[in-house]
């Protein structure tokens, strides 16, 4: 494959066959800008390149050279951003309203610090004059905002006086703190578009230096979210920055709180999904109100529910069931809300990229203009306690404003007296972890919700479903693992509790060369084993144990991959090592006998088998199974049939029995029994995991011992019809 650009930059350092790249590209997409800095390049390469030709030898060469593809980088960026704002619709709405904002310096600052001021003098004015005024300053003011977020967006690669500036700017006491905040993830998004390293610089200073806490955590997202893969080596200020500021143990912690929110949020769908397939249901059916036009009335009890005297006692058990299940999702950081407001963000507020990321407040013109005066305590009352994030805060006023003239006083006051009254939840809004939660719950609504979505790179999405490739993942990213390395077993613990195993291999394999951290090895071993990837956990586990490794959890996944690659006796020697170092329990006893009777040595496995068998009472499912399997690896396939009768004919039949009924029925030549119960299990599997000739491989010698042909199976396959 040919290498890219980008590659020819960062990895091959090629500066001469970069800026030939990129002197066509231009040229094929008739691009503009960078033209005058293609030239300055390459005029500076011509002038290395004759003195290399000439002789001379440059003591600063190597520096020389790298400025050269820094420039060359900082180039191909803005051939990029230009190819972007040519090609996407919503790049080049945005550059149409940024080449129309007035881009002073002095202007920006004279503006903004004057907003505020007019707020001020507003509030010596009387009451009526004072709403008029703040209520004729918001307007001019959201206006000049989205203005300016349209021209940082997609501002090109920033110079150190505007770098400068910004900074300043952000930090400055004199404007307003939800401008600085909107600015902050204007830098955040374009940074996402194309990296520059001194918007980077930025953010990284903002989080580094003593700012408010908002401001502090809308950086700390841009810096981790943005953070360069590869290019870093021409920008090793990016490392340093890192070194320096995250050898803080608050910092780490806050990066490791940081990595599990994200993990949250862009699981939202599928909790939505969880919340839409398993919780409303229950809601709905249990639902003993009636909505009719003009009011919300409790139904008539219907004459089941009359003489069922326990049913409203069920119903509310059930209802305070799937209520605390949400509470615990929302408890763990769970977005629950998504599903509930992904409707609600087509209003012609949400077209403005800006308003995504405004924090709520009451007057905001699209809100003051819908409002009337008898909800703006509601809305105060839900910008101080909701659990609601800034976009579905104002997403439910805009819905609360469609139906206020419906709504009785009395409701109107409850919803405004805050949580006593009501409201979603009696939460602290300026909490440190709900200020974190609620940027991110907004910016991953952007990134799904937003009308022009697919025109941004999505940090919450994995690059060609690549699971853990996606930016959220940034302790992923090699170039934060040289700086935190001590930080990274909490997570793979947090990944492999909520089964993202593969991103617990991606994290712990950055680790390869450290061998001496059990846990995490350890983890990494039984992810591998959660994937199905058995000789890489029979790798793994071995190398602790050659290493004198003999704890439970490691010896254990040593005899489970043994056993699942099929080398019984090794795993029964396992599982013995296991029971004599640990002592006895029902459960290793059972895989030690199931290794034994699958190796061949059914009357050892006998042994255990029945003896748990008869301690409980011949009511243990398991062990009925491995004594059926047992029985048929003894080549006794009458007495497996009595048992695998009874297991299909409950109620607690597994699929794998109707496999293993139909291999017995097969064995005894009751084909047509065969066939109904093999496409039962055929039928219990998903389509796409699907392969019935693998199962059939699989149990290949216990078949050939009890006088199945190998052509047979095939003959089997083709009987059931499916794959």
């Amino acid at each position: 494959m040919k290498p890219t650009i980008k590659d020819t930059i960062v990895i091959d350092r090629n500066v001469g066959e970069a800026l030939r790249m990129l002197e066509k590209r231009m040229a094929e997409l008739h691009l503009s800008a960078g033209k005058d800095m293609l030239e300055v390049v390459k005029a500076d390469y011509q002038l290395m390149l004759d003195c290399f030709e000439r002789g001379i030898q440059d003591p600063n060469g190597d520096e020389v050279y790298m400025d050269l593809l820094r420039r060359t980088y900082n180039l191909y960026n803005t051939v990029r951003l230009d190819s972007i704002l040519n090609r996407r619709v919503s790049f080049s709405q945005a550059k149409a309203i940024a080449d129309s904002f007035s881009k002073d310096k002095d202007s920006i600052v004279s503006t903004l610090e004057g907003y505020v001021q007019d707020c001020a003098m507003a509030s010596l004015l009387d009451e009526t004059e004072q709403k008029e005024a703040i209520k004729k300053a918001n307007a001019v003011h959201q206006q000049y905002v989205e203005r300016l977020f349209n021209y940082i967006m997609v501002s090109g690669q920033w110079s150190d006086e505007t770098t400068s500036f910004y900074l300043s700017l952000i930090q400055s006491p004199t404007i307003d703190q939800n401008d600085a905040q909107v600015i902050i993830s204007a830098i955040t998004i374009s940074l996402l578009t194309v990296f520059d390293v001194n918007k980077w610089l930025v953010l990284a200073a903002i989080y580094e230096n003593n700012n408010p806490m908002r401001l502090r955590y809308r950086a700390l997202v841009g810096i981790m979210l943005s953070l360069p893969e590869g290019e870093h080596v021409l920008f090793p200020e990016v490392k340093s920055v890192l070194q320096r500021v995250f050898t803080n143990e608050e910092a780490r912690r806050e990066l490791v709180e940081l990595q599990m929110n994200l993990y949250y949020c862009s699981h939202a769908e599928a909790d939505s999904a969880e919340i839409e397939r398993d919780i409303m249901p229950t809601f709905v059916k249990n639902n003993n109100l009636k909505i009719t036009p003009i009011s919300i009335e409790e139904k008539e009890e219907s004459i089941d529910d009359i003489l069922d005297y326990g049913a409203t006692d069920r119903n509310l058990d059930e209802m305070e069931a799937k209520m605390k299940k949400m509470r615990d999702m929302q408890m763990s950081g769970s977005d629950i809300f998504f599903g509930g407001f992904s409707k609600t963000k087509q209003c012609s507020f949400f077209y403005q990229i800006s308003n995504w990321f405004v924090p709520f407040y009451p007057d905001h013109p699209y809100v003051a203009n819908l409002i009337d005066a008898s909800l703006y305590d509601v809305m105060r009352s839900l910008s101080l306690y909701g659990t609601f994030c800034d976009s579905d805060v104002y997403s439910f006023v805009f819905s609360l404003s469609a139906i206020s003239n419906q709504l009785p006083d009395n409701v109107k006051e409850m919803m405004a007296n805050g949580p006593s009254g009501g409201m979603p939840c009696d939460v602290d809004r300026n909490s440190p972890a709900y200020i974190k939660l609620f940027y991110l719950q907004n910016l991953y609504r952007f990134f799904m919700l937003y009308q022009g979505h697919k025109d941004f790179t999505n940090p919450f999405a994995d690059v060609d479903g690549v699971a853990g490739s996606g930016r959220f993942l940034f302790f992923g990213n090699e170039l934060l693992h040289d700086v935190i390395v001590s930080d990274y077993v909490e997570i793979e613990r947090f990944f492999f509790k909520n089964k993202k195993y593969e991103y617990v291999v991606k994290l712990a394999n950055m680790s390869s060369g450290d061998e001496t951290n059990v846990e995490e090895v350890s983890l990494l071993g039984h992810s591998y084993m959660k994937l199905g990837l058995y000789s890489d956990a029979y790798k793994t586990f071995m190398g602790l144990v050659d290493k004198g490794c003999n704890e439970a959890s490691v010896l254990r996944g040593l005899a489970d991959a043994l056993f699942m690659l099929c080398k019984y006796d090794e795993a029964a020697e396992a599982y013995n090592r296991l029971i004599l170092e640990n002592g006895e329990t029902k459960n290793l006893v059972v895989c030690q006998s199931i290794a034994l009777v699958n190796s061949g040595k059914v009357k050892d496995g006998f042994s255990g088998l029945f003896k748990i068998d008869y301690e409980e009472n011949r009511k243990n499912l398991v062990v009925k199974r491995a004594i059926a399997w047992g029985y048929l690896m003894d080549v006794k396939p009458l007495e497996a049939e009595k048992i695998y009768d009874q297991l299909v004919e409950g109620n607690n039949a597994a699929g794998v029995d109707f496999l293993n009924i139909g291999y017995t029925k097969w064995i005894l030549h009751k084909t047509k029994e065969a066939v109904s119960y093999l496409k039962s299990y055929a039928e219990s599997v998903d389509a796409a995991d699907r392969n019935i000739l693998n199962d059939f491989n699989m149990d290949k010698n216990m078949l050939e011992i009890n006088g199945i042909k190998s052509y047979e199976l095939k003959l089997m396959v083709d009987a059931l019809g499916v794959s």
